[in-house]
């Protein structure tokens, strides 16, 4: 009796995780099918945000921080506009950038900041272009993600990040930063995901994401909290505020980001106040970059970035290769010619692995002619 008991009991548990396994993964399939079809819908809009921007910069004292928030510090304050225009394969994401300064309560415009993607199948291609005011530009930087790079996180970039992109260009939020993910809770009115340890943190960052997203509005991301290591406070928040319905989809008009620089002791944090001032159809959209650009170009090491959780240090280095626009991207063939030109194949490593390969030639042609000398040698009887 006591083993058919357990038995019993054992089968109940067994049946009751199958359920539980197949109620998330239909609960992931609905939420994937509505916020593929809403990232379809989107593909050829335009979004125009109004943003503002609260940035409190907290003095390095060792004085004790607990309950420092962004009522204390040294604050600043901007205006912008943030621009999505998508029309497939093209995406241009163009804001207006500040240089924050303490002692300023309103600062100005320093520039601004225009990303651009070409989706190409399984690899896209980001331009990053910076226009600064009073100042000569910066080359415009390229570089290939595998997939797509509007899913990676990059510690490196400001505004074109994952977490963001979701809630204000209408974006399928489960690729973001290629997690998986499970269903923590499911309400009438609220799902709730979470996923960890996305490719392109820091390993010894352990990264948790929780992310709610609302069943009546299409399962639209309503918030998402970004945790670190053992944090229970989140160091990124974002959060739709409020709601509105264009061409029959709701979609966010109001969203709020905060990102808090250093948890256990803050040095910063960023407010971003969002409010939706349009959404039209992008008639046409092409990369347009001006002839005569300066390049500087990291498709050689592009597949570096991404297989190695610090691959943005490899952006801030010299493995670059340089050159001005013509209208097209040279092929890897060319870049090679140049990289090798510039002595920048690749970085330091392969421009070694390159010189061995250059003295390959010789160094058969000399050893063929020991060998030949010494077999004539040899076919002579000489000693």
């Amino acid at each position: 009796m006591h083993n058919s008991l357990s038995v019993l009991m054992a089968f109940s548990l067994l049946l009751g995780l199958m359920l539980s396994v197949q109620a998330q993964t239909e609960t992931l399939n609905a939420i994937s099918t509505s916020c593929q079809q809403r990232e379809q819908w989107s593909n050829d809009k335009t979004f125009v945000w109004d943003v503002e921007i609260r940035a409190t910069r907290f003095p390095n004292q060792p004085t004790q921080t607990t309950g420092r928030d962004s009522q204390q510090g040294d604050k600043s304050r901007f205006k912008s506009v943030l621009k999505i225009a998508k029309r497939n394969p093209v995406i241009k994401v163009e804001i207006m950038l500040p240089t924050f300064k303490p002692t300023q309560s309103e600062v100005q415009a320093a520039g601004s900041k225009l990303e651009t993607l070409h989706l190409n199948g399984n690899e896209s291609i980001r331009f990053s272009q910076m226009m600064k005011k009073g100042a000569a530009n910066p080359p415009t930087q390229v570089w290939t993600c595998p997939g797509d790079c509007r899913r990676y996180f990059d510690p490196v970039e400001m505004i074109f990040r994952p977490d963001l992109y979701i809630f204000v260009a209408a974006e399928n939020p489960l690729p973001m930063y290629q997690s998986d993910w499970s269903v923590k809770g499911d309400s009438d009115n609220t799902v709730t995901v979470v996923g960890k340890n996305p490719v392109g943190f820091k390993p010894e960052l352990d990264r948790r994401f929780e992310l709610q997203l609302s069943r009546e509005r299409g399962f639209y991301p309503k918030k998402l909290e970004v945790f670190e290591g053992t944090e229970k406070k989140p160091g990124i928040i974002v959060e739709t505020r409020s709601w509105e319905k264009i061409e029959g989809r709701w979609i966010p008009n109001e969203i709020y980001l905060k990102i808090t620089t250093g948890i256990k002791n803050p040095i910063a944090i960023t407010e971003y106040y969002f409010k939706l001032a349009s959404v039209s159809k992008t008639s046409t959209l092409e990369v347009g970059l001006p002839k005569g650009e300066r390049m500087s170009d990291f498709r050689l090491t592009s597949d570096t970035f991404f297989s190695k959780p610090n691959y943005w240090q490899h952006r801030l280095s010299n493995d670059q290769v340089d050159y001005n626009w013509t209208g097209t991207l040279p092929t890897q063939l060319e870049l090679r010619q140049m990289a090798f030109q510039q002595g920048k194949l690749g970085g330091s490593s392969s421009n070694r692995r390159f010189s061995i390969w250059l003295l390959a030639p010789g160094v058969a042609l000399i050893l063929g002619g020991c060998l030949y000398y010494l077999r004539v040698r040899r076919d002579s009887g000489e000693p």
